[in-house]
């Protein structure tokens, strides 16, 4: 779940990500898009275009996690094109449908 993992940050890549894109394809956009390392105690969170759908990357122990999240209650605002990532506690990430202060 969510709430047990250990990780201090979450970075929310602003734009929209095509959710086509698996656990291989979103690495290599956290490592050569976010200019990151995907294997850091971080979630990365992606999202489509309307903005109805989620993708979680999370690397724990031997593995990543990739969790899928779509037609939620509200739309979440992710930054536009060309805005850096924002990275901040996971708290607020899910407290919060818009888009992470840096």
């Amino acid at each position: 779940m969510l709430s047990e993992l250990q990780v201090n940050q979450v970075f929310l890549a602003c734009g929209s990500t095509d959710m086509r894109k698996s656990i291989d394809g979103l690495a290599v956009l956290v490592k050569e898009g976010l200019g990151l390392d995907p294997f850091a105690p971080a979630l990365f969170v992606f999202c489509n275009r309307q903005r109805d759908k989620v993708k979680v990357l999370h690397w724990e122990h031997n593995g990543f996690w990739l969790y899928y999240r779509r037609r939620m209650p509200t739309v979440l605002r992710c930054g536009s094109p060309g805005e850096n990532c924002a990275g901040c506690s996971t708290d607020c990430l899910w407290s919060s449908t818009r888009r992470i202060p840096r």
